[in-house]
């Protein structure tokens, strides 16, 4: 047995984040959509060479992110709320928090022009690549315990 299974005997309490997130999605032209985060620090065992460590999730039972679904003109646009994980490997909230797809294809969002997210299909240097811009906005923060 490997060293890193023998970590993964110890037992280690998960630790709850002080205080939920709450996430609001503003897409131009449809209502606001808001989305609450609990999260916790866990302590996962792999067994593997990656090797164990600290690493944030969401409370069990919670609903994972939503994949906000709209409709723009002939497109169907969808985003994915980022998870407990990707807030917390970040430094500060972004537009590139999202993953985006465009009438299923996924899409990266590379800029911001005039105010509108700028979502470019893989790869994303080549020129013809699908662009498509997207005016949304959000608010993220976390609230007072």
């Amino acid at each position: 047995m490997g060293v890193n299974c023998l970590d993964g005997k110890i037992k280690r309490d998960s630790k709850p984040v002080s205080s939920p997130y709450e996430l609001t999605l503003k897409v131009e032209g449809h209502s606001p959509v808001t989305y609450k985060y609990s999260c916790e620090e866990y302590y996962g065992t792999q067994c593997s060479v990656r090797g164990n460590g600290w690493a944030y999730r969401q409370v069990e039972g919670m609903k994972p992110p939503p994949h906000l679904t709209f409709q723009i003109g002939d497109d169907e646009i969808s985003l994915k709320a980022p998870n407990c994980r990707e807030i917390h490997s970040s430094s500060k909230p972004d537009y590139t928090w999202f993953e985006a797809k465009v009438n299923g294809i996924s899409m990266y969002i590379v800029g911001i022009e005039d105010g509108k997210a700028v979502l470019k299909a893989a790869p994303t240097n080549s020129p013809e690549s699908k662009v498509f811009y997207l005016k949304f906005d959000y608010e993220f923060y976390q609230q007072e315990s």
